[in-house]
């Protein structure tokens, strides 16, 4: 990326400062061996963009169409309804597991506008499901409600079900990736139909046993600048020589460094932080799985282009073995205590040890881990942050996942309010558009005798395009689905 573009999108999102583009461009220009992982800078702050609730995502901005690749460019290209710059999945239909073939089932959506504030809307849905049971015998029925969301969303994103008006008691779980991390990004409802038809696609948690993998540990605590420096830019780097034929390295708290395939000497750095950074007094991590590495010697630099050596920092630099579970229990730990101070609405309702799970199914989607010591795949590198970013930031598929007895010749009504974020396309003031759409069996094993659809505080949006056939003008604010129709849309805008 060219030095100009690089300032505007990070001035755009305001997250790097001028100083920092310098430090930049001299960390970038020195001394490159063969493979160079990541710019250090640019890296982190990218991650700092996703890890700030999706901002480059949201923004929409003119003139970064390659922040939305194989999307629209805003305003006339695509087809209206089904594609957007950042698509945040339809409403999905309730499904079941394991029973419900003799219910019938009534649907209704609730689209609401009660108080819109921003060019940005969110939207209330309020879902409503009549299951009945037409048989002699109670029926006892697993339901599952989908839903797209990323661990890290506020609360008010994953969906509030009750049956009968008591709030049921759901079990979380968890389905793939959407936005292109291990698979093409999802960009339309259609690209759904992979995850929803087939088999129940569920990430496979593993056996927690494979977490015994025992790992060296490289450790920097202790970290201090006395440069009297106001905005202090040491770092200190570790040199070492690694066989990656034989040695697999994950790093926590560190920015970057290089590596020379050919003679196998490598280099990381990490910052010092400043004492009004959340991050500052904390440990940095190396851990190598596999055989050790040699010769490691820690100096310090006054920046990260590592050019002139730092008389007046440094740290303490400990080597020691642990296992790859207590070790990443360490770093998510000290991950989400950052999360949290960064986040106080994030949601985050999974136990540590599932959270442990899904960074372990991470880690073997990248070829980090095996089935075991013995069938070891080893890779260059692998950072912590980079994983946790997807485990807990990237928004994925979900299912809430509940039980209900259903009484012969009786009915149970199960609702689920969430607030939905839009879909966005952006082609300038006049062109916004948020969209919201809702599809009508994808992936459900019901059968629902009818579907309706309401839109409340119609009259505080403008309807720039749709299929449902609203007209708040006339007092058209319902309307009956055909079922036969899988996929229906709502783009609006605030009005005025």
């Amino acid at each position: 990326m060219k030095r100009e573009k690089a300032k505007l999108l990070f001035e755009a999102i305001g997250l790097i400062r001028e100083e920092t583009i310098e430090e930049t461009q001299a960390a970038l220009q020195r001394r490159r061996r063969p493979g160079l992982r990541r710019a250090a800078v640019l890296a982190a702050c990218f991650c700092l963009a996703l890890a700030a609730g999706g901002i480059i995502r949201n923004l929409g901005l003119v003139g970064f169409p390659f922040l939305f690749p194989g999307g629209r460019t805003g305003g006339g290209g695509g087809q209206t309804g089904t594609s957007y710059m950042s698509y945040m999945g339809p409403v999905f239909p309730l499904s079941a597991r394991d029973g419900g073939e003799g219910l019938t089932v009534t649907r209704s959506t609730d689209f609401g506008f009660s108080n819109p504030r921003d060019r940005q809307l969110q939207c209330q849905i309020t879902e409503e499901y009549v299951l009945t049971n037409p048989g002699e015998a109670a029926e006892t029925v697993t339901l599952l409600y989908p839903f797209a969301a990323a661990l890290s969303d506020e609360a008010k994103y994953f969906p509030a079900l009750c049956a009968d008006g008591e709030a049921l008691e759901a079990e979380l779980l968890m389905g793939p990736v959407t936005d292109g991390v291990t698979t093409d990004p999802v960009r339309s409802w259609e690209d759904y139909r992979g995850f929803l038809e087939g088999e129940l696609p569920l990430t496979a948690l593993r056996d927690p046993g494979l977490m015994d993998l025992p790992v060296t540990v490289y450790e920097i605590g202790g970290m201090y600048d006395d440069s009297g420096e106001k905005r202090p830019t040491s770092v200190l780097n570790l040199e070492f020589t690694a066989d990656f034929s034989r040695t697999a390295i994950l790093t926590f708290r560190f920015n970057g460094g290089s590596n020379d395939l050919e003679t196998g000497r490598c280099d990381r750095h990490t910052d010092i932080r400043e004492h009004t950074n959340p991050e500052w007094g904390e440990s940095a991590f190396l851990l190598v799985l596999g055989e050790d590495i040699e010769g490691c010697e820690m100096k310090a630099w006054t920046n990260a282009a590592l050019e002139t050596p730092a008389e007046r920092a440094g740290g303490t630099l400990r080597r020691y073995t642990s296992t790859l579970e207590e070790m990443l229990a360490r770093a998510l730990e000290a991950e989400l205590r950052l999360f949290m101070s960064q986040n106080a609405d994030g949601n985050l309702n999974l136990s540590h040890e599932r959270l442990l799970e899904l960074t372990l199914a991470r880690m073997e989607e990248l070829g980090l881990t095996g089935e075991g010591p013995g069938s070891f795949t080893y890779r260059s590198e692998g950072f912590l942050e980079d994983i946790f970013t997807v485990v807990l930031r990237h928004r994925r598929l979900m299912y809430a996942r509940f039980t209900l007895t259903i009484p012969a010749g009786e009915s149970i009504t199960v609702t689920a309010e969430y607030m939905k974020q839009p879909s966005i396309d952006f082609g300038g003031r006049e062109a916004y558009r948020n969209g919201y759409d809702l599809v009508t069996k994808l992936g459900s094993e019901l059968s629902f005798t009818t579907q309706e659809a309401s839109l409340s505080g119609g009259e505080k949006v403008e309807i720039v395009d749709q299929n449902f056939g609203f007209d708040p003008a006339k007092g058209i604010t319902r309307v009956t689905l055909d079922p036969e129709k899988e996929h229906y849309y709502l783009d609006v805008r605030l009005r005025g």
